[in-house]
């Protein structure tokens, strides 16, 4: 049969697993880029190194707050972060 894991205490398919972890996501990009630690950039927001990651993975979604709060510090636009919420970055002709 086909190999399960726990994740976040369900059992999932190794397949959702591999999308989970391939994810890319804004966070991981910046933070590979400035050669930075999962736990150093949590630790800027007060928050776990397991959380950063379930948000970095998908397995959480990013507050809204906290997309605010990663923008201010970092300069990566919160509409990457949660489009579903902050809709498409603004187009250069929006900005004129």
């Amino acid at each position: 049969g086909a190999i399960r894991r726990v994740l976040h205490g369900t059992v999932v398919s190794d397949t959702v697993c591999i999308a989970m972890e391939t994810h890319s996501s804004p966070i991981r990009k910046y933070r590979t880029a400035q050669g930075l630690t999962a736990e150093s950039v949590a630790s800027w927001f007060g928050l776990s190194e397991v959380t950063l990651r379930s948000y970095e993975n998908g397995a959480r979604k990013i507050p809204p707050e906290f997309a605010v709060a990663f923008e201010a510090r970092t300069g990566v636009p919160r509409h990457e972060l949660r489009p579903d919420l902050f809709g498409p970055a603004p187009t250069k002709e929006a900005a004129a």
